[in-house]
């Protein structure tokens, strides 16, 4: 099947995204269960707690910004790499959103939901917006 350039573009985009909302929630997951070497912003520990992840209230309602996810992973890419939350991968996909989302003027890229608590039994979301 042939996928035009633009379309294989934005899947590839989609795709990448997702896993880094995955790998984030991993983070906040392994923080939440008593993993005191990660570190995890206050704010959202307690916005996450034990239930979804909803920071639409951070930044003036936009979410969490891309770069403040960024600054989650690259911060202690060791602890997390040694835990199996992220691998060489997630940090090269993560580094090429760094590259696109500094090309950028200002934060575009905003995480603002993410619901993965009850996965057994129902289906993940998560919503990353694009300003």
């Amino acid at each position: 099947m042939y996928l035009p350039y633009c379309t294989h573009h934005h899947l590839v985009v989609i795709a990448a995204v997702s896993r880094i909302v995955y790998q984030f929630a991993r983070l906040v997951k392994e923080a939440r269960h008593g993993n005191n070497t990660l570190s995890v912003p206050d704010e959202i520990m307690e916005t996450y707690g034990e239930s979804r992840l909803d920071v639409r209230g951070m930044n003036d309602g936009h979410g969490l910004s891309f770069n403040q996810l960024y600054h989650q992973f690259s911060s202690q890419v060791d602890e997390l790499k040694e835990l199996g939350i992220i691998n060489d991968y997630d940090m090269s996909v993560i580094e090429r959103m760094k590259k696109i989302e500094d090309s950028r003027p200002g934060d575009s890229l905003f995480l603002e939901v993410f619901d993965a608590l009850h996965s057994k039994e129902e289906c993940v979301y998560g919503v990353f917006k694009d300003e």
